[in-house]
């Protein structure tokens, strides 16, 4: 193995077919009703907003990537309720998508499709028809950053699997974050490259720096990058905000543009999210369909400015979307009531 064929050696391929069919700056708040079903409201925010068949053509191939990659119960605040799931698969099919698939890429043991099957997705997929995908799974592409833009890599690696899609949907929490200060629908997207492959950058180096030169020469043959870094990388990230990870999350939202961000904030998670965190009764649903617009929507709920949020400039910056609140059209229920100040994370 060379530094020149690390990474490389996976081919390179075009994602051509990805594409934002629909944007606008118009989101949606809702205080969760709970004189209905979750899944009924999310029906309901969905067509409220304008509906998924402005993003979903008939004959599409959906890749709604949700934000369950470990086996927690719902309520820690850490998982997509997957009732929410479950609506918006039905909102593809109604909108005649070919064929739904959900996705995400763990780094438990028992791998990605046992951790939606702890997370009782089984029944959804049975009375959908819709389908998992593991992004952990090989053989793996590589694509690069469109434009030239990439701020942290020029490419990144995925499964292979991610070819067939048309159209990518983004289902997050709403969460602080102990590197990115928070995680919601555009930082949803760093679970879709794998998290171990053999050859190429493992998802560490979305966090900090790596000698990639002396990584490479002290690898050995089949070792796994992962392992190679716990056992020989001191990996813990860098302080907030973890500007390396802010411009990996810009890189991901320009290869793969999200045409459609759905946040449960039913649950919320503050102080060490995304997995050590508190969980708080947000009590609140976000829909809209530019992802920097909608998280910009979500930032002011947690009680933050926008504007002082890294990943929001950067991606401002790179035309993602607006991150300016007075651009955004705000519709539903009012912010003000529904603002909770959530506690955020503090620099390791």
């Amino acid at each position: 193995m060379s530094l020149q064929n690390f990474g490389q050696e996976i081919p390179k391929v075009n994602l051509a077919n990805f594409k934002k069919r629909y944007d606008s700056n118009q989101v949606r708040i809702e205080k969760r009703n709970h004189e209905i079903s979750c899944k009924d409201q999310t029906h309901q925010l969905i067509q409220k907003i304008g509906g998924i068949d402005k993003v979903v053509n008939s004959g599409d191939q959906v890749l709604i990537k949700a934000n369950a990659s470990h086996s927690r119960p719902v309520p820690e605040g850490a998982v997509v309720d997957p009732q929410i799931i479950y609506a918006v698969i039905e909102e593809c099919f109604k909108a005649d998508a070919q064929s739904v698939y959900i996705g995400d890429a763990t780094g438990e043991d028992d791998g990605t499709k046992q951790v939606f099957e702890d997370l009782g997705y089984r029944p959804i997929l049975k009375k959908t028809g819709a389908q998992l995908i593991d992004f952990n799974q090989p053989p793996y592409m590589r694509v690069e950053v469109p434009f030239d833009a990439g701020l942290a890599h020029k490419s990144y690696i995925f499964s292979e699997e991610l070819k067939k899609f048309d159209v990518l949907i983004s289902v997050a929490k709403l969460k602080t974050h102990s590197e990115a200060e928070i995680t919601l629908g555009m930082k949803n997207l760093v679970g879709m490259p794998p998290v171990e492959p053999y050859i190429g950058a493992s998802r560490q180096l979305f966090h900090k720096e790596v000698d990639l030169n002396r990584a490479v020469s002290e690898m050995g043959e089949k070792e796994m990058f992962r392992d190679y870094l716990r056992n020989n990388v001191n990996i813990q990230g860098e302080k907030l905000p973890n500007e390396r990870l802010c411009k990996v999350i810009v890189d991901l939202n320009i290869i793969f543009p999200i045409s459609f961000t759905l946040i449960d904030g039913i649950i919320g998670m503050e102080g060490q999210g995304p997995w050590k965190g508190n969980a708080v009764c947000s009590n609140v649903l976000l829909a809209g369909y530019n992802p920097l617009s909608t998280d910009t929507v979500g930032a002011m709920v947690m009680g933050f400015n926008p504007e002082d949020i890294r990943q929001l400039e950067l991606a401002g910056k790179r035309n993602i979307g607006v991150n300016n609140p007075g651009e955004i059209k705000i519709g539903g229920d009012e912010i003000e009531g529904l603002t909770t100040n959530f506690t955020p994370a503090s620099s390791s």
